[in-house]
């Protein structure tokens, strides 16, 4: 079932799910459909500013109610009829969702329909002019100031609320506003916080983006000591500092800097989510004061040795993947482990997981392992992966009594054996091996996946 709106635009019903199109590619499945527009109402619409205003009151009305699902037909033709009449009306921004008509205007308009190039910007102006808040909060967050020239945007902005905080880029004068206390710098081209006016004053400051911009040095962010979580992930940081202050930090994520050393974080007493993956870290220090500490990503670093770790009794994740160990220690105190990622390093045994009795998640995959061994405390061990090894006997996993899942594909297992205590395993995979006899699992109850 199709309805073309125009050359531009058109609907689908596929799969029971009503698809728009535009120049015959997918541009999104509609959601449940709330309001059907009558044409022959238009004008009463007017007078009700949007159907963002109407949407939210109808949420406030109906509050937890039922929602009544139609048929996939009707569905179809009720979101046709709203779109033929959006379009009939000029692309009226008014007559559908914020967050449908303005990506629909910018598709449009990237597509080349002419109308939808005349009056992208002008409806962008027009909503904020109404002054209807969560929609100006949308085109705002959503960046579609970015399609403004300068003096566009000095006209928005002397349209807004003037209680909105925000920080300015110098040279292009381009503001950037704070909503429920969040700030998104992400995917700027910064290269120095001297190019931000005004962000120290932000001192409510929660949450603050830096993602993949060209920053070399933190500073400037001393007086922000409520954030709780910063955000400068593709970047190219060589030093951790500049912190020091931050002491509400949780999370911080440095993913992808060029870093070689940890430090400058003695202060983050509450920090508990730390992401320093791809970096060029190749010891690990400087982590003794982070007692809250429940994640830590180290993956791809040159480290070759597991310490630096015992103070972290709280700590749930560790994982340091493709990095350069070769022989697992360094976790005694880590008590609270679940999860702990090792894949791709060069680890030929399993060993010194002893005390690490509430580890569920165990990833050994892709290592020079010979022999399943070292796991007889692991007795809540959900999650076990060692494939690609060279592991050629199954064994050593007698009081692995609650593993679910067990990966032992690409190794050089001639024979399937040493599973009679896994009563609870549900997945296995052998796939990539030796095995040239099949056997019957029929003693494990449970499982519902084998590959091999």
């Amino acid at each position: 079932m199709e309805f073309e709106i125009n050359e531009y635009l058109k609907l689908k019903l596929e799969n029971k799910i009503t698809r728009i199109y535009i120049k015959n590619k997918l541009f999104l499945d509609c959601k449940r459909l709330v309001l059907n527009i009558p044409k022959a109402s238009i004008e009463s619409f007017e007078n009700l500013n949007s159907i963002d205003e109407i949407s939210d009151k109808m949420r406030e009305f109906v509050g937890g109610g039922k929602e009544i699902d139609n048929e996939p037909e009707t569905e179809f033709w009720g979101h046709c009829s709203n779109l033929q009449t959006w379009y009939e009306h000029n692309y009226n921004s008014q007559l559908l969702h914020s967050n449908l008509s303005f990506p629909l205007l910018k598709e449009l308009t990237n597509a080349g329909d002419p109308l939808a190039r005349i009056i992208f910007k002008e409806e962008i102006l027009k909503r904020v002019e109404k002054g209807y808040f969560p929609v100006i909060q949308f085109l705002l967050e959503e960046k579609y100031l970015d399609y403004l020239n300068n003096e566009e945007r000095e006209l928005i902005y002397s349209l807004l609320p003037q209680d909105l905080k925000y920080a300015t880029i110098k040279e292009t004068k381009k503001r950037f506003f704070v909503f429920e206390n969040r700030l998104d710098f992400s995917n700027r081209k910064i290269k120095d916080f001297n190019e931000i006016e005004g962000i120290s004053e932000l001192i409510d400051l929660k949450y603050l983006n830096f993602r993949n911009n060209k920053i070399s040095e933190i500073k400037g962010l001393s007086k922000l000591q409520n954030l709780c979580f910063i955000d400068f992930s593709y970047n190219q940081i060589e030093t951790i500092k500049g912190l020091d202050n931050l002491i509400s930090l949780i999370r911080l994520d440095f993913f992808r800097n060029k870093i070689k050393e940890i430090n400058g974080l003695e202060n983050l007493h509450d920090l508990k989510y730390l992401t320093l993956s791809d970096n060029n870290i190749s010891e690990i220090n400087g982590l003794d004061n982070l007692y809250n500490l429940e994640e830590i990503h180290l993956m791809r670093n040159p480290i070759s040795k597991i310490k630096g770790l015992d103070n972290l009794e709280n700590l749930i994740i560790f994982s340091l993947q493709e990095g350069k160990i070769s022989e697992i220690n360094g976790l005694d105190n880590l008590f609270n482990l679940e999860d702990l990622y090792l894949e791709k390093n060069r680890i030929n045994k399993i060993k010194n997981l002893d005390n690490l009795k509430n580890l569920k998640f165990l990833f050994l995959n892709d290592n020079n392992i010979s022999e399943i061994s070292g796991l007889d405390t692991l007795q809540n061990l959900s999650l076990l992966f060692l494939s690609n090894n060279r592991i050629s006997k199954i064994k050593g996993l007698e009081n692995c009594k609650n593993l679910k899942v067990l990966d032992l594909s690409n190794n050089l297992i001639e024979e399937i054996e040493g599973l009679e205590c896994l009563y609870n395993l549900e997945t296995l995979y052998l796939k990539g091996n030796r095995i040239s006899k099949r056997v019957n699992l029929n003693y494990l109850p449970k499982l519902k996946v084998i590959e091999y």
